[in-house]
């Protein structure tokens, strides 16, 4: 037996197509090589193995020839005529080696053709066309080559069933003979030798053939005399006993079903064992002996071990379409479900356009075996591609293969920003020198020591292009405020309204053209700024409607223009208080040659490197954006230059609106743009810019192609929805590995040939190194269905490629630093020399326990409490999913998706669902300058959010949760608090019905939380200097109302208002600086407006308060507060008057106050002992109808 054998793996999925399949088959055994027709014909082996195993049997399906030769024709036949389904390798094995090396015994079964007569061996058996067409045929029991299977699959010893089959030559000539036969009723042997002994004594034979005759001459026609094979089969089975005797009977009887109606497949078992052996190592085929002179005579059966089948029906014997197995049979065999199988890849029209050079996709396998190299064009490269794959797909790997190859196939610059920093860079750099020799045209900024020198806040580049002033000023403005709000985390750059337009106004006056200048620092901007909130005068300008809106902000009174400035000073504080983004903005050089534009490169062969992996996430965003902004000025300006040079040559009167450079001066080419490709990893935080959102909508008329890599593009639907979509709608090449659960990628990529089902199952099945593509097209031609295509191999200079050059490491080594220090001597700002650096937390700021200082804004560092199936990850501050690795948004709502990405939510302890988003409102300068480590800050930030209702309930909820969660979310110990409790800067709540904080006064002030009425506390808001317990109650109150009043029916009341104030329209008496938080005593402040603030009312439809509710802590004041609260709700006279007390001994005080008031005029006329549940008083008065403990309506709610 030949050691090179090709193994076979059958699909799951039943193929529909079944006829198509029959004929390949026919056309396989039909027009073979000449081989087929030598004498002797070639040999054809068809092998199914058993081996043992822990879980069960492995079967393993092979196909091989004798001769050798025939090795590589049989392989690309089998490709070629099988369907897509059956999955092809080569191996070199001796399957007969694996039976014969296990046992000293053995047990054999043969197979023989039965035929009704000697001669019906001619007769046809059953076609293989009849169990593939006929769909309900799918079980073991009716397929014929699925019941072998099914048996050995049941077993747990070595076996083997060996098919062997070669051509016969054409046996027109016995049909004929046979034919004649039947037509002189010679049907069995008993007709034959009866008709004999007529014709010997002289009887008349009809010539007119029986019904039965002619049924059988009607088969024999339909039989392929003249492309029929000789066959032999056998089982081996290692062992000896009634087991293996068994499992003999069982496979003796499984072809049972090949048989026709009058030539027939038995299987006998035989004590011939070394014979059968022999025969399997020879693949010996019997001669078909039914007709000799024995058999005539009935000396002997006419059965033998040469089966002749033809090529309709030799399929029964090796072919099996796997979804005929049952669930043991598939497992046993190796099936591989239908979303692993290899999909019809697209024509080799449609696949010529992707393999002249480009970005490198993959490697497609086609029908024949092939292997073809896909690359999508230059092209169509501007149509932007998408790269999607969870941690360890290749995706670094692949862009790197992307880089390289584009290198050598377009003439404009390769712009690559790595947010995961070491090993991918160096891996590139590597590659390209031992392809090229050399880095000369490789420009390479280690971001943590080396930023480019962009001079972003200039628009001489812009001017000198002949862009217009106004558009210039623009563009560059909103690029600054751009990168300001994806330095701010969350959403809050846009909270404080008027801060980002004060910004805007300001960054416009710098660029006055009269008072201004065409380029100027972030320092410069912020000593505007300064002198703006100092003078409370704006600065001069040109413009006149910008005059008019800065006068505006000006004449704001001088608290709310302090605060408007505040927000000012703190957006701009983001980029002074990390040393890079300091050192980034405040450059600008005055020569142009030191500055670095990446217009200069746009048209060269150039590969531009931005390695930004050791800088926090915000400012990776920030100097990612800088550089694109730069790029998309860049373009513009290429392209403007091209449009100008082409109006040039039409008339000398048109011109660009927004160009104001003479046509002398342009010496730009009106030919093709040289193709820009950017790649950008980890690109999902970056894709819901608007700065990305415009490249990917416009950038396709300007010659660059962007490349979007990320783990699934799904991560961008949890910042934006708005983003992703765009991302979905522009992005026309898809190239990705396992993604499983992206909805909607699925159906962007389905097609009415692939639905997204399928899709979506192929996308959660790829292995690593598989990817899905999705590709464009050329103009005029179809877009190829998606089609499986195979990672790259590793380019050369890898340092895990198998055989790359020798290069002495040295020299690689020198030449990364060479490529290094060029770039940042010629066009670097180093921050090595800055005395600052980035965001340095001093020890005043380090938490206690000595942990790392955290991201900005999150308390995701800190927390000690996690799901056990999310993890957080420090370096690129993001939750991963522990399972598969998958990382998500730093927020309650990333939280969840981890979860939910391999687990249930609802498995999860809500314990474990720490708060996220944490915004700290204080500089660098700020926090070092207090006593208290980083870790106490943001615990007292922590309290005022929960106090403020701020924080996701997901995560803390006020009602239900202690504040020793927020203590473990913060990983702060209790002494720590205890310090911040001494300094006044918090205060213990009562611990019903849970331990709460409130932060005080002095608190708020230290974290620069202002306590502004009509925003932080007043009507709807809150109270001034209220307590978390309080705020409990309240809420408590507020939801008990809702649920019981307005998802009631019958009750009138339609909405339910939390501190509600009955005269709104009334002036307010609060002065300006309590009201900010400046006071020293704010409590003194409390003006006739709070003194009526009700804590929650119900109203009806026409405003009119139908229930009121009281939520009373009792403090000393309690004698006149209750008297007083009570008087404001009477005042109303609701239907119901509620009130909330934290214990059952409070309800009896609030009774006591009302019976005796201090001015003699009792409210109430009953009284209680303190033993009597609140629940149970019976009074009904205007201002009291009902008391309740904070508990009792706690549990309300549960209910």
């Amino acid at each position: 037996m030949a050691d090179s054998l090709f193994r076979t793996i059958q699909s799951h999925e039943r193929t529909d197509a079944s006829d198509g399949i029959l004929d390949d088959i026919r056309d396989l055994f039909e027009n073979g090589p000449e081989a087929f027709k030598d004498d002797p014909p070639p040999v054809y082996e068809w092998v199914i193995t058993t081996t043992p195993g822990e879980t069960g049997p492995t079967l393993d399906y092979y196909v091989g020839t004798d001769p050798q030769e025939e090795q590589t024709w049989l392989g690309q036949q089998l490709e070629t005529h099988l369907p897509n389904e059956y999955q092809l390798s080569t191996v070199e094995t001796e399957p007969l080696a694996q039976i014969t090396e296990s046992a000293e015994e053995f047990t054999a079964v043969e197979y023989y053709g039965d035929p009704a007569s000697p001669w019906d061996w001619t007769m046809p058996l059953s076609r293989f066309d009849d169990w593939a067409a006929d769909t309900d045929n799918t079980t073991a029991e009716n397929q014929p080559l699925a019941a072998v299977l099914e048996t050995l699959g049941e077993t747990n010893r070595p076996c083997l069933f060996q098919v062997c089959f070669q051509r016969k030559p054409n046996f027109s000539s016995d049909r004929h003979d046979r034919k004649k036969l039947l037509k002189k009723g010679k049907i069995s042997l008993e007709n034959y030798w009866t008709e004999r002994v007529f014709e010997t004594f002289g009887s008349e034979v009809s010539d007119d053939p029986s019904q039965e005759a002619r049924e059988r001459i009607e088969l024999l026609d339909a039989r392929n005399v003249g492309c029929a094979f000789t066959m032999s089969v056998r089982a081996l089975i290692a062992g000896a006993g009634p087991e293996a005797t068994a499992l003999g009977e069982k496979l003796a009887g499984a072809l049972e079903p090949t048989s026709g109606q009058h030539y027939s497949i038995t299987g006998q078992m035989t004590t011939e064992t070394d014979d059968v052996r022999d025969d399997i190592r020879a693949r010996r085929i019997h001669s078909p002996a039914y007709d000799g002179w024995r058999q005539r005579w009935g000396l002997t059966e006419y059965t033998s071990r040469g089966i002749v089948a033809d090529n309709s029906e030799i399929g029964n014997f090796c072919l099996l379409d796997g979804n005929a197995l049952t669930k043991r049979g598939q497992q046993a065999l190796g099936v591989l479900p239908e979303e692993q199988t290899t999909d019809t890849g697209p024509s080799t029209d449609l696949l010529d356009q992707y393999t002249n050079g480009g970005f490198p996709v993959g490697r497609y396998r086609s029908e024949t075996g092939d292997d073809t190299r896909i690359a999508v064009p230059p092209a169509l490269q501007p149509q932007h591609i998408g790269l999607f794959g969870k941690s360890g797909s290749g995706k670094s790997v692949a862009l790197i293969n992307a880089i390289l190859e584009n290198y050598a196939a377009t003439d404009g610059a390769n712009i690559l920003v790595e947010p995961k920093g070491g090993e991918m860079v160096v891996n590139y750099l590597r590659a390209h020198y031992a392809r090229h020799g050399n880095l000369e045209n490789v420009y390479y900024f280690d971001c943590s020591e080396t930023l480019p020198a962009v001079s972003l806040l200039d628009i001489r580049a812009d001017l000198a292009a002949g862009v217009k002033r106004t558009t210039a000023v623009e563009r560059t403005v909103d690029y600054y405020m751009e990168i300001l709000r994806q330095i701010m985390a969350g959403d809050t750059f846009d909270d404080a309204v008027r801060s980002p337009d004060v910004i805007r106004y300001l960054l416009k006056a710098q660029f006055d053209p009269v008072y201004g200048a065409d380029a100027f620092t972030h320092a410069d901007l912020k000593a505007e700024a300064a002198k703006l909130q100092e003078d409370q005068t704006p600065p001069p300008v040109s413009d006149a409607d910008l005059a008019r809106d800065m006068a505006t902000v000006a004449n704001n009174g001088s608290r709310t223009f302090d605060n408007i400035m505040g927000g000012v000073a703190t957006r701009l504080d983001k980029i002074s208080l990390d040393a890079r983004l300091k050192a980034l903005f405040n450059t600008v050089p005055d020569a142009e040659s030191d500055r670095f534009d990446l217009a200069d490169f746009l048209d060269d062969d150039a590969v531009i490197i931005f390695d930004v992996g050791e800088l926090r996430q915000h400012a990776q965003r920030a100097v990612t954006l800088v550089v694109l902004s730069n790029l998309w000025s860049a373009l513009k300006r290429r392209q403007q230059r091209r449009d100008l040079l082409g109006n040039s040559q039409t008339t000398d009167t048109e011109s660009s609106d927004d160009c104001e450079t003479p046509n002398s001066e342009i010496q730009s080419s009106s030919q093709e743009l040289p193709l820009v490709n950017v790649y950008l990893e980890e690109a999902a935080s970056l894709a819901t810019t608007d700065l990305i959102s415009e490249m990917l909508d416009q950038s396709r008329s300007f010659g660059v192609s962007l490349t979007l890599a990320t783990q699934f593009p799904g991560q961008v639907k949890d910042t934006d929805e708005g983003a992703y979509k765009r991302l979905l709608n522009n992005v026309s090449t898809f190239v990705t590995g396992n993604v499983p659960v992206d909805e909607h990628l699925a159906e962007r990529l389905d097609t009415a040939a692939v639905p997204r089902r399928q899709i979506k199952r192929k996308l959660g099945s790829l292995a690593s190194g598989q990817w899905l593509a999705s590709l464009p097209s050329e103009y005029g031609m179809p877009e190829p269905q998606p089609f499986e295509v195979n990672s790259l191999p590793l380019p050369e200079g890898h340092p895990e490629h198998s055989d790359t050059p020798d290069i002495p490491p040295r020299r690689v080594r020198e030449a990364i630093t060479s490529a290094k220090q060029r770039s940042a001597d010629r066009f670097g700002v180093s921050i090595a020399d800055s005395p600052d650096t980035e965001t340095v937390e001093t020890d005043s700021t380090s938490t206690e326990s000595g942990s790392p200082p955290p991201a900005v804004d999150s308390a995701l560092p800190f927390t000690e409490r996690m799901p056990p199936t999310v993890a957080y990850v420090e370096d690129s501050h993001a939750l991963a999913c522990t399972e598969c690795d998958t990382q998500h948004n730093p927020t309650v709502d990333g939280l969840y998706d981890g979860i939910s990405c391999c687990s249930a939510v609802e498995e999860v302890d809500d314990a474990n669902i720490p708060i996220c988003d944490l915004h700290l409102n204080m500089s660098a300068d700020e926090r070092t300058a207090t006593e208290y480590s980083l870790r106490q800050l943001y615990f007292l930030q922590a309290v005022y959010n929960a106090q403020s209702l701020t924080l996701d309930r997901r995560a803390y909820d006020i009602v239900w949760d202690s504040m020793q969660r927020l203590r473990e979310y913060l990983g702060i110990e209790k002494s720590a608090v205890d310090t911040l409790i001494d300094a006044g800067l918090l205060k213990r709540d009562k611990k019903k019905p849970h331990l709460l904080y409130s932060i005080t006064h002095a608190g708020r002030t230290l974290i620069n939380e202002g306590h502004r009425k009509g925003i932080d506390h007043g009507h709807r808001k809150g109270d001034l200097e209220e307590t978390s317990e309080h705020v409990l109650m309240v809420e408590v109150g507020r939801r008990y109302l809702v649920s019981e009043y307005v998802e009631d029916d019958a009750s009138p009341v339609v909405e339910v208002i939390p501190y509600y104030e009955p005269s709104q329209g009334s002036s307010v008496a609060v002065s300006a600086a309590s009201a900010m938080g400046g006071d020293s005593d704010p409590q003194e402040a409390v003006d006739e407006s709070d003194r009526r603030r009700l804590d929650v009312v119900g109203v009806d439809p026409s405003g009119e308060v139908v229930v009121a509710l009281e939520a009373e802590r009792i403090n000393n004041d309690v004698a006149e507060a209750v008297v007083a609260d009570f008087d404001k709700m009477a005042e109303l006279q609701p239907e119901e008057a509620i009130w909330v007390v934290p214990s059952r001994s409070d309800g009896a005080r609030i009774l006591d106050a009302l019976n005796d008031p201090s001015d003699g005029t009792p409210r109430v006329d009953k009284e209680y002992s303190t033993n009597t549940a609140p629940e149970q008083y019976r009074i009904d008065t205007p201002g009291l109808t009902s008391v309740r403990t904070v508990e009792t309506l706690r549990d309300d709610l549960r209910e």
